[in-house]
C-alpha cells in the first residue's frame, strides 16, 4: 500500500527543492567561474543573494516554466476526468507556456484590464509571476511559433528549431510527480520528451527531458529502489524507446 503522506512530501521536496536550489544559482546564471570566485570566494555562491528592489532571493525562469508545466498538468488531469477530454498532456502544457509566454510578453495590469479570456492557467492570477526572469530565448520564440501554427500532434516530429539547451529539461519535474495508473513509465518517459520538444526540436534537447522525468517518477513512487538502480534503469528504458533517435546512443553512454 502507497505512503500517501511520504509520496507528498516527496513531491513538496522536488518541487521547493528545485526552486530553492534556482533561486540560489539565479544571480550567479551568467557569471563566469572567475567572476563568481571574485564575488562570492573560493566557494562560490552559498546563501541566497536578496534582490535590491524586492528584498527577496528570487526565481528564475525556470522555476516560472516549472510551475505552469504543473499547472498545465493539473488542468490536464481535471478535464479528462471529468470532461472525457482525450488530449494528451503535453497538449495542456503547451497552452500552459502560451499562458506563461503572456508573463513575459506584457504587464499583469494589461492582462488584468483585457479580461482575462484566454488562458487555462490560474497561474496567470499571480500578478508576482509577470516578471521576466531571464527567460530563454529559444522558449519565448517557439512559443511565439506555435501559437501561431496551432498546438497538438506530435512536437518531436514536428521539428521547428534545432535547440539542444536545457529549456526542455529544466522544466519537466512535475511531470515526472505525475501519477496514472493507465500510463506506465515509458509513456511518461515519452510524454516528458513531447513537452520539452514544445520548444526544443533537438534530440538532446528532448532525450534528457524524458530521462529526468524516469528518475524523478522512480524516486517518488519507488522508494525501495537505490539512486544507482532508477538512474540505470532510466537509461536503458530510454535508450530503448528512443534507439532510432539521433544522439541516444552518446545521450546513454554518459550515464
Amino acid at each position: 500500500m502507497r505512503n500517501t503522506a511520504d509520496m507528498r512530501n516527496r513531491i513538496r521536496g522536488c518541487l521547493i527543492g528545485g526552486a530553492a536550489g534556482d533561486a540560489l544559482g539565479y544571480p550567479v546564471e551568467f557569471l563566469s567561474e572567475g567572476r563568481i570566485w571574485n564575488l562570492y570566494g573560493e566557494q562560490g555562491i552559498t546563501e541566497y543573494t536578496a534582490d535590491t528592489l524586492h528584498r527577496k532571493a528570487l526565481i528564475s525562469d525556470d522555476t516560472q516554466m516549472t510551475l505552469f508545466t504543473a499547472n498545465g498538468i493539473l488542468v490536464g488531469d481535471s478535464q479528462r476526468n471529468l470532461q472525457g477530454n482525450p488530449r494528451p498532456i503535453r497538449d495542456f502544457a503547451a497552452y500552459a507556456y502560451q499562458d506563461w509566454l503572456i508573463t513575459q510578453t506584457t504587464s499583469y495590469a494589461k492582462y488584468a484590464a483585457g479580461g482575462k479570456a484566454h488562458n487555462i492557467s490560474w497561474l496567470c492570477n499571480i500578478p508576482e509571476l509577470f516578471s521576466r526572469r531571464a527567460p530563454g530565448m529559444t522558449c519565448l520564440s517557439a512559443l511565439t511559433e506555435r501559437s501561431r501554427a496551432g498546438m497538438g500532434g506530435d512536437y518531436i516530429l514536428d521539428k521547428i528549431n534545432d535547440s539542444k539547451g536545457c529549456g526542455g529539461v529544466m522544466r519537466v519535474a512535475p511531470l515526472g510527480c505525475y501519477f496514472d495508473p493507465d500510463m506506465d513509465i515509458e509513456a511518461l518517459d515519452k510524454e516528458g520528451a513531447q513537452i520539452a520538444a514544445i520548444t526544443h526540436t533537438h534530440s538532446l534537447g528532448y532525450l534528457p527531458a524524458a530521462m529526468l522525468v524516469h528518475i524523478v517518477n522512480r524516486a517518488v513512487y519507488s522508494p525501495e529502489m537505490s539512486l544507482l538502480e532508477i538512474i540505470c534503469e532510466a537509461r536503458d528504458t530510454v535508450g530503448r524507446i528512443f534507439k532510432d533517435h539521433d544522439k541516444i546512443d552518446d545521450m546513454t553512454e554518459l550515464v
